[in-house]
């Protein structure tokens, strides 16, 4: 089945963001950011919006990493 958020037939049956967030599978603020954009036609049979995972950060800790191995009882 395909469904697509339009953001007048949602909002006119009286649906709130956080239910519309529920149903679809995004945050609320992606539904907030669709109304003010414009976006409210949108295809969401692949799922909603997709999340890259983050880039890997340097730990504080990283550079002391062999000491603390060597350190470490076995």
């Amino acid at each position: 089945m395909k469904e697509v958020f339009s953001n007048g037939a949602e909002r006119g049956r009286g649906e709130h963001e956080t239910e519309l967030s529920r149903r679809f599978g995004v945050s609320r603020r992606t539904i907030h950011e669709w109304i003010e954009t414009g976006q409210v036609d949108r295809d969401l049979e692949g799922g909603g919006t997709r999340y890259s995972p983050r880039p890997a950060v340097e730990h504080k800790l990283d550079g002391y990493k062999g000491i603390i191995a060597a350190a470490k009882p076995a």
